[in-house]
């Protein structure tokens, strides 16, 4: 009797390279990474990838499922051949490097200058991200690219981002190869994992540290005179 076939599709292939996700040889499975941009009528991009293709059909079942989605087949739409452990190393090395170094960079900039210069929380949390100058650098970054988007900067803007990104650079690329490491490795999948069983002291801990930080504070404050509090 043939055995059964079966479809898996997943939108984050993080599980897969860590044994956390296993499957018999004979089934089928893609993934399919989306990343922004959704329902203005335009295509978008995403990361299709086969772990195991039993039927031979897996990555024509990938690109359909792109295709469904509405992804591809329209303006800007594009698929991008990946795979469960090229999306799970980029994704979680976003979470372990630049992401969590922007939020270190601001609360340190808070600190330094409310502390040490007195300046007005609420000017700080203007200016790195409240009036929503952030969010438009990032969708130029999307629209234009990293580089080029730094020349509707000022020359001054453009010069202290690019002398400094230099003077840094060593030290982050320190930083990237080693939780590149960690994730490739295992060591962050068995420290999650723990982490999980534990019920989440860590997590919850700091949780509780950086929500009641000086800066939570103020950007609550900040936020309630806005008129950006949340129920």
């Amino acid at each position: 009797m043939q055995k059964p076939r079966y479809n898996l599709r997943r939108n984050l292939g993080r599980n897969h390279p860590f044994s956390q996700l296993s499957f018999p040889h004979f089934y089928k499975s893609q993934v399919e990474g989306i990343v922004t941009l959704h329902k203005q009528g335009k295509g978008y991009p995403v990361l299709i990838g086969v772990a195991n293709d039993y039927s031979g059909k897996a990555w024509d079942y990938a690109i359909g499922i792109a295709s469904a989605i509405g992804a591809i087949g329209k303006e800007g739409g594009v698929a991008v051949r990946s795979s469960f452990e090229e999306e799970a190393l980029l994704d979680l090395l976003s979470e372990h490097t630049w992401a969590p170094l922007l939020v270190a960079t601001m609360k340190a900039y808070f600190d330094v200058v409310t502390e040490k210069y007195g300046v007005s929380p609420e000017a700080v949390i203007l200016e790195l991200y409240a009036s929503g100058e952030l969010g438009e650098i990032g969708m130029a970054m999307a629209e234009y690219g990293l580089f080029e988007q730094l020349k509707f900067h000022s020359t001054t803007s453009q010069y202290g981002h690019l002398s400094r990104a230099e003077k840094y650079y060593d030290i982050v690329k320190r930083i990237c190869e080693e939780e590149a490491e960690k994730i490739q490795n295992g060591e962050f999948a068995r420290e999650w994992t723990l982490e999980q069983i534990a019920g989440k002291v860590v997590l919850n801990s700091l949780w509780k540290k950086f929500t009641n930080s000086k800066m939570s504070m103020s950007e609550k404050e900040l936020y309630e005179i806005l008129g950006r509090k949340k129920d």
